[in-house]
């Protein structure tokens, strides 16, 4: 089961998922980040990949580690 929830597991469920716990929209999530809600959603659908640069600047604003959203 651990196998299969981490094959499910992507660098953008990961972004959904800590939006979600902070309570924060897409959009809200954007104005923090810098970005669209539709960047927001593309991150979050994996349409768009994750560069180095969001990564951190999502550790940092989540204070959790860069890794996750890699």
């Amino acid at each position: 089961i651990h196998k299969k929830i981490k094959q499910e597991t992507t660098s953008g469920s990961n972004v959904r998922v800590y939006r979600e716990i902070h309570e924060l929209t897409q959009e809200q999530l954007g104005k923090k980040l810098g970005v669209s809600n539709s960047f927001i959603c593309d991150l979050e659908k994996g349409r768009r990949e994750i560069s180095k640069e969001m990564a951190k600047k999502l550790g940092e604003l989540f204070d959790t580690s860069v890794e996750r959203f890699f």
